[in-house]
């Protein structure tokens, strides 16, 4: 099992496991709503995933915890 993302996508899929909004996630990265949504698409288009819960399924799968993940990778 592999997630193809970038760096900066592999922290969005991280707070989208997390259960963070988009804007919430904007709001923690200094990055637009606009960005966020874009990593989203790009990592459903490139993972072919339907949905926020698959990118969670996929994240949870791979990396465990997102929280713990979050934590170190500050």
């Amino acid at each position: 099992i592999m997630l193809i993302v970038s760096p900066s996508e592999l922290i969005v899929c991280a707070h989208i496991c997390a259960g963070y909004s988009f804007q919430e996630i904007a709001d923690k990265l200094f990055r637009s709503v606009d960005t966020i949504r874009t990593h989203s698409t790009r990592i459903r288009q490139k993972n072919n995933l339907k949905c926020a819960a698959e990118i969670a399924r996929e994240f949870v799968l791979i990396h465990g915890d997102p929280y713990e993940f979050l934590r170190n990778h500050k």
